[in-house]
């Protein structure tokens, strides 16, 4: 439900992807919702495109809102099998993903990790980051909504296609 009591699009995305870690036996596919909604609100707020945003501030924020949405998709498509929501049509790939400078503030900020340990988170995310690319043409193949029939074209050339895509990205 919507009362209309926040605006703000990021604040509404950052909302929305803590509660697509929520996840119940009663509905199992809450988590995606809520990273729809996430992805939405991102989008509204530009974050997609946050590479054309002139203000450091705001491009640094946008990124990492953008590259949090992509990571979390990312975790839900390999956890439980589902479609990734942020595919090509949706953002230019060939844009940075976050990068060690882009977390470095964080670093000296934590009040529970020393600096070696979040320098060291720093570089996974930034790995995650890199991985979510590599892995996309992949888990686009693995977990596609559609049957060979709704595709078109024959099984054989669908399964040829298939796993050439696969054998591409595991190369990757």
């Amino acid at each position: 439900m919507d009362y209309g009591l926040e605006h703000n699009s990021i604040a509404l995305s950052q909302a929305c992807l803590l509660l697509s870690l929520q996840s119940t036996m009663m509905n199992q596919k809450l988590n995606s919702v809520w990273l729809s909604k996430a992805i939405s609100h991102a989008e509204a707020a530009r974050a997609n495109h946050y590479y054309h945003e002139p203000d450091p501030s705001l491009r640094l924020c946008l990124k990492r809102l953008w590259w949090s949405c992509i990571l979390r998709d990312r975790m839900i498509a390999l956890g439980v099998r589902r479609m990734i929501q942020v595919g090509a049509e949706k953002f230019d790939f060939d844009q940075a993903g976050l990068e060690a400078e882009d977390l470095a503030e964080e670093c000296h900020e934590s009040d529970v990790y020393d600096f070696a340990s979040k320098k060291s988170l720093s570089k996974i995310v930034v790995a995650q980051c890199e991985l979510a690319v590599a892995m996309m043409p992949m888990m686009i193949t693995a977990y596609c909504d559609e049957t060979p029939s709704q595709m078109g074209g024959s099984s054989v050339s669908l399964l040829i296609h298939s796993m050439t895509a696969v054998e591409k990205a595991s190369t990757e």
